[in-house]
């Protein structure tokens, strides 16, 4: 009996693996955040920010772009370290850019899942409720 009863359980454990990779296989659509254009604003001229918080480089390095901290030390980006770009420290620069950056993480946030994948989310969990 122990054995029939481990054997129907690899089955469904089979079963469920086998249907859940269906569901969750690669298709062809595409999703929202892949054709939605997430607007960064000022925060997009800097190739390291931070809203709160101190940027240290250590090393060799070479940054094109801005680098900023709205609250915060930078530090490290003198030579040998090589910056195509300007160090913006607690202005209204960086006041500007953390306004933009967060509402480019709300934006993110706020973007729905596709209706595709809501639904096969939704099968899977029902699905997994039945065991």
């Amino acid at each position: 009996m122990k054995k029939l009863i481990l054997i129907l359980l690899l089955t469904a454990i089979t079963s469920i693996n086998a249907q859940k990779n269906q569901l969750f296989e690669n298709t062809n659509d595409r999703s929202t955040l892949e054709t939605t254009e997430i607007d960064f604003g000022s925060a997009a001229n800097f190739i390291l920010f931070t809203g709160a918080g101190a940027l240290a480089n250590t090393g060799v390095s070479t940054f094109t772009g801005d680098v900023g901290s709205h609250v915060g030390a930078i530090a490290g980006f003198g030579a040998p370290t090589i910056l195509n770009g300007t160090i913006e420290s607690a202005n209204t620069i960086t006041a500007q850019a953390i306004i933009d950056l967060t509402a480019a993480c709300v934006q993110l946030q706020n973007i729905p899942r596709s209706k595709r994948e809501l639904t096969k989310r939704k099968r899977f969990e029902k699905m997994i409720s039945m065991i």
